[in-house]
């Protein structure tokens, strides 16, 4: 069974550039390595001049071939799949998506990043079931990632199971920074209260005058 692992650099790289755009949608190119059914993925490359709107982005080909060129000059690793983002939408793969990706044909990789607001913490896990790798950043952005293959014997489009081997370490870097998130904001209402207060005694030190 096709599957696919994510290095730490690649996850990063991936949720930065969906959350530099966000709400738009972002777009961009996964180098790595493939061996049998397994596609290691070691880093991720956002493209900044993506034509992006709320509902789709896209990249210009000769850009898009100009990065390959590149990449072929300063990294060993090779073009895998692509990734892109939807905001606050459908977890599943548009009929543009498909269609790019029965175009690239059998063993590319696509990623797809669903991305929302949220004011919960929750910790980064893979969901068996769902084949879906999902954790928060701090307490501002939930992230979904699923990873997609056209299976040529099969013919079809399928969702393949996704690993990243770092996500308990990932995990306690989010509950550190979640603890110092909890006690700037319990700072700042501490502040908030204290200046509050000055104005009151203020008032009535100008009421007395």
């Amino acid at each position: 069974m096709a599957r696919v692992e994510l290095k730490k650099d690649a996850l990063v790289a991936i949720i930065v550039a969906a959350i530099e755009v966000y709400k738009k949608e972002c777009y961009g190119l996964l180098v790595g390595e493939k061996g049998g059914n397994r596609t290691l993925i070691r880093d991720a490359f956002g493209f900044q001049t993506a034509m992006r709107d709320y509902y789709s982005s896209s990249v210009f080909e000769f850009r898009e071939r100009r990065v390959n060129e590149t990449l072929k000059l300063l990294t060993p690793w090779k073009l895998v799949g692509d990734f892109h983002s939807h905001t606050n939408g459908t977890e599943c793969l548009s009929d543009d998506d498909k269609d790019f990706l029965l175009e690239a044909g059998p063993g590319f990789v696509s990623l797809l990043v669903n991305i929302s607001r949220t004011k919960k913490t929750s910790r980064w896990k893979y969901n068996v079931e769902k084949k879906a790798l999902s954790g928060s950043i701090g307490r501002k952005f939930f992230v979904k990632v699923q990873a997609f293959i056209y299976d040529e014997k099969e013919d079809r489009i399928k969702k393949v199971p996704i690993s990243f081997p770092k996500k308990d370490t990932l995990n306690r870097r989010m509950r550190y920074f979640t603890k110092l998130q909890r006690e700037l904001e319990k700072a700042r209402k501490e502040e908030k209260k204290s200046v509050r207060r000055k104005r009151r005694l203020k008032k009535k030190l100008s009421a007395r005058e």
